[in-house]
């Protein structure tokens, strides 16, 4: 279980949304969305305020999502919260979180407006006047308050905040830190977690990876630069070798070619690998790239060279 402490006027929340409940996805980890109100910060100066304004665009421009600011700021989030208390306890509360944070920062829209709450909440099927009566009890008022009590027991001071098995991450910009966290040592590697690259499967004589094709690892012409796909590539084929080695047993990339059939575009991919056939010294591999689509965007073989024992 992952617990996802957020507040709607918060836009690294927004920003963390949506790569969270990838991560969770790939993990086979259940996501609860919480929302919670805790003390306002103390004000900042005003250079500071401008600098993270600029992080916020280029964070957004990194992850290739749109970031609009709110028709109405600073945004009031109280109602849009008390909102979420209904709809997680009609089982709904994921996806009026999800939308909400859309409304407010991927469209500017005013969520501290309760007719502009009640269609969201109208399109996910809670009834519009239950909803609305909500946003006033005193019931949903203690619920949040407990909710937002409960965070700041945890340590929780500012939001995003993720918490899984008791360990407490703050920030979007900590993902990757709560990925390692929740992703077994032996599922990847230094490497893979720098480049983005996660393991979906790893069985005997195969192996399948994934990889998302941000901005960052496109060339000019805007397609994932071939190095990207080569790292997928000999990272699946690799690991499908090493399921048929002994566990003394070492190997290493002697060779590997790749035929690009298509252009790699933004988005994610798989790349898959199998082990054809193993010596005593070399074994060979082969595999393939597609995107989410199914359609194979590249081939490649390649040769593994097999020590005995690791080398010094």
């Amino acid at each position: 279980m992952v617990e996802f402490y957020l507040d709607f006027a918060d836009p690294g929340s927004y920003l963390a949304s949506g790569r969270l409940e990838e991560i969770c996805a790939r993990r086979g980890a259940s996501l609860d969305w919480r929302a919670v109100r805790l003390p306002a910060p103390p004000q900042r100066p005003e250079a500071e305020a401008r600098y993270e304004e600029i992080d916020l665009r280029r964070w957004a421009e990194r992850l290739d999502v749109p970031l609009k600011s709110p028709e109405r700021a600073p945004v009031d989030s109280r109602a849009a919260a008390l909102g979420s208390i209904l709809a997680r306890a009609e089982g709904l509360g994921a996806d009026y979180c999800r939308r909400v944070l859309h409304v407010c920062w991927a469209e500017g829209g005013a969520i501290s407006d309760t007719e502009t709450l009640t269609g969201i909440a109208a399109a996910l099927g809670l009834d519009p006047q239950r909803f609305r009566q909500s946003l006033g009890s005193a019931e949903a008022a203690e619920a949040l308050n407990r909710q937002s009590d409960a965070a700041a027991g945890l340590g929780v001071f500012r939001t995003p905040a993720f918490v899984t098995a008791g360990q407490l991450f703050i920030g979007h910009d900590r993902l990757f830190m709560f990925e390692e966290a929740i992703e077994p040592a032996s599922a990847s590697t230094p490497f893979n977690r720098w480049f983005g690259m996660r393991r979906v499967r790893h069985d005997k004589g195969s192996a399948e990876y994934e990889l998302m094709i941000t901005p960052s690892l496109l060339n000019r012409r805007g397609v994932a630069h071939g190095g990207a796909v080569t790292s997928l590539l000999d990272t699946a084929l690799g690991a499908a070798v090493v399921t048929g080695l002994e566990p003394e047993e070492w190997c290493a990339t002697l060779q590997l070619s790749i035929q690009f059939r298509e252009p790699v575009r933004p988005g994610r991919i798989a790349g898959r690998g199998r082990m054809v056939k193993r010596g005593r010294h070399a074994a060979f591999a082969e595999g393939e790239i597609t995107d989410e689509a199914g359609r194979l965007l590249a081939v490649a073989s390649g040769t593994w060279y097999i020590w005995p024992r690791r080398p010094l």
